[in-house]
């Protein structure tokens, strides 16, 4: 499982992190279940990374997404990690309509970064 995940890092989130930071990837309690988040990866220390499985797209607006990034990014300054890629993993049907919702939302800074995932 762990090459799983650092086929995921570095593959589907285009990481470039040290592989160093690679060696320590585990699942990270996130108190953020109430917005939909499935999962959090700690990688390193540095990166936090949060899964959004399946988003409804009549329940999940661009407002809600931009407060969510806002949390998510809040939560990575409090714990301490570097970056912060927030993933919404959607069927592949529904991964353009996705792709440009997130693209239309500001990030808060160059440290954030938006994932659409099939």
């Amino acid at each position: 499982m762990k090459q799983d995940l650092v086929d995921f890092v570095r593959e589907g989130l285009g990481c470039r992190c040290p592989q160093e930071i690679l060696e320590s990837i585990r699942l990270q309690p996130i108190p953020l279940e109430s917005m939909g988040i499935s999962l959090g990866l700690d990688v390193g220390g540095r990166l936090l990374v949060l899964i959004l499985d399946h988003p409804k797209p009549d329940a999940l607006t661009g407002d809600r997404l931009s407060s969510l990034l806002d949390r998510g990014r809040r939560l990575r300054d409090e714990r301490g990690f570097h970056r912060l890629r927030l993933v919404l993993a959607v069927p592949e049907a529904e991964s353009g309509y996705w792709s440009g919702l997130c693209a239309d939302l500001p990030l808060p800074d160059e440290r954030s970064h938006w994932h659409v995932l099939p």
